[in-house]
């Protein structure tokens, strides 16, 4: 069955990729909120924002320039700005794509 991804499948899914990066592991998704600040509150560095992006692609299915990443995620940002973005590329991508993928690159990120 095809349906369109939601809001909040994206918004868990960006909230689980963020938990498994290195500087962020003691987080849980519910400690993430769309008003969350990447750099300070959730810890995201440089670093963690390519590692974001890479899993993010993966987990999606979608390419993003690596600038774009680093637009989105300065340290003032949110989440939501992230969601936002990321919004802007998944289109109509099935639901069940999300959540097989979105384990899979979190099972090898741990």
């Amino acid at each position: 069955m095809n349906r369109s991804v939601s809001r909040a499948q994206l918004l868990h899914a960006l909230q689980e990729v963020i938990c498994a990066l290195p500087d962020c592991r003691t987080l849980r998704v519910d400690d993430i909120s769309p008003q969350s600040r990447l750099t300070s509150e959730l810890g995201v560095d440089s670093i963690s924002i390519i590692e974001l992006g890479f899993n993010m692609e993966q987990a999606l299915g979608v390419n993003v320039r690596i600038m774009d990443w680093f637009e989105v995620a300065a340290p003032e940002h949110t989440v939501e700005s992230l969601l936002e973005h990321v919004t802007q590329f998944v289109g109509n991508s099935p639901a069940e794509s999300l959540s097989s993928s979105s384990t899979a690159v979190l099972a090898e990120a741990s």
